[in-house]
């Protein structure tokens, strides 16, 4: 794949190096401590936009190219979620979910829309915070709010799959994320 080829150019960057090393250890953290591995993944997941896309005096990075390297990172931390979960009884749930993003991500690297991550988002996450976080935590709450976490992983892949790409190709980046985070001027894309 081409985007493979790419993304091995990009690991000469210390910044790529260390931050994909972040990423990795922390789903693999999954696997001995799956409430922090869990946080500490999604922690590295919401900032690697940052380094790649915002940043551009630290990495030079295309969406497309980004795109992928974010959702092989991801995978890995799909895989580890998926693993624990054998543990607590909800592996056939969480291999329901972990098959319906699997086919949603094998679609958009076909057809490169991200509308497609709003079909299929992502319930792994939801889904392992409910039955397995939740429950390592001593923490007790309605099925309604497995419901309310599934509807905020839909708005998730909504906002950031059609809004802020709109967003960002008719403004650019926001006057805050330009002053304090050095974000670029220009509309993105």
């Amino acid at each position: 794949m081409k985007e493979f080829r790419e993304i091995t150019n990009y690991f000469k960057n210390p910044c790529v190096l260390v931050y994909t090393l972040l990423r990795i250890s922390s789903a693999i953290f999954i696997l001995f401590n799956p409430v922090w591995g869990f946080f500490l993944t999604l922690f590295f997941d919401f900032w690697d936009g940052y380094f790649y896309e915002i940043r551009r005096d630290l990495v030079d990075m295309p969406r497309s190219t980004y795109h992928f390297f974010d959702k092989f990172q991801d995978w890995i931390g799909y895989i580890c979620m998926w693993i624990v979960s054998y543990k607590y009884n909800v592996f056939g749930l969480l291999s329901i979910f972990f098959l319906f993003r699997l086919l949603g991500q094998v679609i958009f690297i076909y057809m490169k829309k991200q509308w497609i991550f709003v079909i299929f988002p992502n319930f792994i996450d939801a889904s392992f915070l409910w039955f397995i976080v939740f429950k390592m935590m001593g923490i007790n709450l309605s099925i309604y709010f497995l419901y309310l976490l599934f509807i905020i992983s839909i708005a998730r892949e909504i906002s950031l799959h059609i809004y802020w790409p709109n967003r960002l190709r008719k403004y650019g980046y926001p006057l805050f994320l330009r002053k304090y985070f050095k974000a670029r001027n220009e509309p993105v894309w």
